[in-house]
């Protein structure tokens, strides 16, 4: 029984782990971008990353609330799409350039990262 519940732990971790490192290789690659993109310095790099990191998080947990039924197909996109403005908004601020510039580099990014999968 002990074996078991060891074995069920180190799972349960691994599986965190994993989840864990995918959303920060994906927060990564869109702060690469933007490195690359906007010219941004070590401390907006770092700010990005957290902030994008929490947006990934954020996603994820209203994707889990539309598989489990607790919002409809609706409110999800509605979330996204608050998600998606948030972003951007950040993104204005830390790069100070216009908000429809902002939204095509997002666009461009997201399409080159599901591209790659």
């Amino acid at each position: 029984m002990k074996k078991i519940t060891l074995l069920l732990g180190v799972l349960l971790i691994s599986t965190t782990m994993f989840g864990q490192k995918w959303l920060q290789d994906k927060a990564q690659y869109l702060v690469d971008a933007a490195v690359k993109e906007y010219k941004l310095d070590e401390k907006q790099e770092k700010a990005l990353f957290t902030f994008y990191l929490d947006h990934l998080k954020e996603q994820q947990k209203i994707q889990q609330s539309f598989k489990d039924g607790d919002i409809t197909k609706e409110e999800s996109n509605k979330g996204y799409k608050a998600l998606t403005v948030s972003l951007r908004d950040e993104l204005v601020k830390i790069t100070s350039e216009k908000p429809k510039d902002i939204m095509k580099f997002i666009r461009e990014t997201r399409k080159a990262q599901s591209s790659e999968k």
